[in-house]
This record gives structure tokens, C-alpha cells and sequence, in this order.
């Protein structure tokens, strides 16, 4: 990501189903996380961002996969820091909302009740 150049750059063959729709709806999740006035930093969201941090999060791109060595750091990003945490389950409450309701409903109704999410969902009425 160059924020100077406004760019993303994706490198490699995505190994994965949705690898390449997910890589950039979380991208775009972190313009977002900055739009909506760095969401990731609130109190409410980084109480969330506590709880799955310490419990762990499978963000649905990996759900299914064993955690071995040539993942491990892959299957970590998604909860080492408080904006990626954001950017993870946002995508997968945008992309995969069904994961979410499933295996992680207090992520999913965080989404579902937030008032930057409702703002949302007026602009689009």
C-alpha cells in the first residue's frame, strides 16, 4: 500500500477462493476505518478488539485450515493490531456475513447495530 501514491499493489497467486475480493474490500476497509473517523480506536470497538485478540479470530478466508507454520503469521494478522482486527471483520461481515452470524455473533452484531453502519445504510436509502 502507498498512501502517497494512492496505490495497492497485489503480488503472488491468490491461493485461495475470494483471495483477491477479499484482499480488497479489507484494503478498502481501512479507507473506511479512516472516513468514518478511525473507528478502530474507539472505546467500544477496541473492548471487541480485547476480547478476540486474546480468544482468537479466524477471519473466513482461513476458517477451515489448520493452523500450521506456513499460515500461522497469515491466520495472526488479522488480530495484530486493532486496525487490521477492523479491516478482518468488517470484510467479513461485508463479504460473508453468514460467517460472522455463525461463529462470531458479538462481531456481527457490533456491525449490525453501529451507528457509523447506519449512516451507511441511509446513504444508500
Amino acid at each position: 500500500i502507498s498512501y502517497q501514491h494512492k496505490t495497492i499493489t497485489m503480488k503472488g497467486i491468490p491461493r485461495f477462493e475470494h483471495t483477491v475480493e477479499d484482499i480488497m474490500v479489507h484494503e478498502m476497509c481501512h479507507y473506511a476505518d479512516c472516513y468514518w473517523g478511525s473507528v478502530s480506536t474507539s472505546k467500544e470497538f477496541l473492548q471487541l478488539y480485547d476480547t478476540y485478540c486474546s480468544s482468537g479470530y479466524i477471519t473466513y478466508s482461513y476458517f477451515g485450515i489448520s493452523v500450521v507454520a506456513e499460515y500461522e503469521s497469515d491466520i495472526e494478522y488479522a488480530t495484530s493490531s486493532p486496525q487490521e482486527f477492523f479491516a478482518e471483520s468488517l470484510k467479513d461481515f461485508l463479504l460473508h456475513p453468514e460467517y460472522l452470524q455463525t461463529y462470531y455473533p458479538e462481531i456481527h452484531e457490533y456491525y449490525r447495530l453501529a451507528e457509523f453502519m447506519q449512516k451507511r445504510k441511509d446513504k444508500e436509502e
